[in-house]
């Protein structure tokens, strides 16, 4: 394993509220159960669910070297080849010699499904789950809001002012890369120019809940420059367990994520703004979007709304 994944996997074990709250839950569903876990990393979760009384976990892993650390770790802990199967590659790619009672996963991010958790979680509904079979996290409300980060700016003056003036070093090539970037990053209260919009509800027994293409209107609540949108989530694990992300919530690795606009709006309070996310369609682990932004008075940006949808629509009136 490179040191980079390690300190990555290190800073996640350590997010003592993530693996609280997967704990409780995997203590109430996994016991006699089959389970698979997609996405096992070092298997903190996989660990959980076969010390909780799972009757066996198919591990599911992309990278083969990460999996083998993971085995031996379960091979640490008394749980041998009976009880944990490893299993390399794409979740999309490989097949299991049974169907599964639980389907774990942790393949979320900053932006709740960035990882392309809906796709990859209905592919395991169709091809791996037993029909009453339930999945942990069960559903996922994904948010956006406008927003500032200090810490995003902090980071873009380094290209656009430190590199040139002090250095006397042309990156403009970098600083479109790192605004074209997801950032994972804390953003505060006090950096929000608008209230939480739900943009993704989804539950994963059902493929209707989730939207390729979602168009947002947005009040502005703080006048000023806006630089973009941060994301949170709230993942419901299991009956009364949820797993927060917003600025008001306990820490996580998560934190928040931050998604800057192709260049940054100045908007005042009681303004909209308009912002679709166009996602694309692809397996790839990481979700891939396209972002449009239109900002204005109530009435200005209502007409561009309206003719938007009539685009959307096509000529023949349908979606």
């Amino acid at each position: 394993m490179d040191r980079r994944a390690l300190e990555d996997y290190k800073l996640m074990m350590a997010d003592e509220v993530r693996m609280d709250a997967y704990r409780r839950s995997i203590q109430a569903i996994c016991p006699g159960k089959v389970v698979c876990e997609i996405g096992v990393g070092l298997a903190p979760l996989s660990l959980m669910a076969l010390q909780a009384g799972a009757t066996r976990v198919y591990g599911i892993e992309l990278n083969a070297e990460i999996l083998q650390v993971a085995t031996k770790i379960m091979a640490d802990n008394g749980f041998g080849p009976d009880r944990f199967i490893p299993v390399s590659g794409l979740s999309t790619n490989v097949t299991l010699p049974e169907k599964v009672d639980v389907l774990l996963s942790e393949t979320l991010d900053s932006m709740g499904i960035g990882e392309n958790t809906a796709i990859y979680m209905a592919d395991a509904r169709a091809r791996l789950m037993k029909p009453e079979a339930c999945f942990l996290p069960a559903t996922l409300e994904c948010h956006v809001a406008l927003a500032s980060p200090g810490v995003y700016a902090e980071r873009m003056s380094f290209w656009t002012e430190t590199m040139p003036s002090k250095y006397g070093m042309k990156y403009g090539v970098a600083t479109d890369e790192f605004k074209n970037c997801k950032h994972t990053i804390p953003v505060k209260n006090d950096e929000l120019a608008s209230a939480w919009v739900p943009w993704q509800r989804i539950d994963f027994r059902s493929d209707t809940s989730y939207r390729r293409l979602v168009p947002l209107v947005i009040p502005v609540t703080r006048s000023g420059e806006i630089l973009g949108f941060a994301t949170a989530f709230d993942a419901k694990l299991s009956d009364g367990v949820h797993l927060r992300t917003f600025p008001t919530d306990a820490s996580t690795h998560w934190h928040q994520g931050f998604n800057a606009f192709p260049q940054p709006i100045q908007a005042t309070a009681g303004e909209l703004v308009y912002m679709e996310l166009d996602i694309a369609s692809n397996l790839d682990p990481a979700m891939r979007f396209e972002m449009r932004v239109v900002s204005g008075t109530a009435a200005e940006v209502t007409q561009f709304v309206r003719q938007r949808a009539a685009q959307l629509k096509g000529p023949a009136g349908k979606p």
